[in-house]
């Protein structure tokens, strides 16, 4: 079943996305930095162990990537849906 939502939701929906997306690559970040301290004591099994779960966040990262970009792209196709109806209309008026 596919939702139909207007753009301010949509407009909110991305904003959420990004927002997740930040705090995804955050905790990436966090988990990298850790485990290069980590590396540079020569504690290597320790940090390879610190970068074990990074690879589900980096996937869950890119998944809210490209529904944040397709997000955008059904917005701003149908805001020039919108304006293009908006245009007809006046020209129908026009030649009548």
């Amino acid at each position: 079943m596919t939702k139909n939502i207007t753009g301010d939701s949509q407009a909110t929906t991305i904003a959420r996305t990004i927002e997740a997306l930040t705090g995804g690559l955050s905790q990436c970040a966090k988990c990298s930095a850790e485990a290069n301290m980590l590396a540079k004591r020569g504690k290597f099994d320790a940090a390879v162990g610190t970068l074990a779960g990074i690879d589900v966040v980096l996937s869950e990262s890119i998944a809210l990537y490209r529904a944040t970009l397709a997000l955008h792209r059904t917005r701003r196709k149908a805001d020039r849906v919108t304006a293009n109806r908006h245009i007809f209309a006046g020209r129908r008026q026009y030649h009548r």
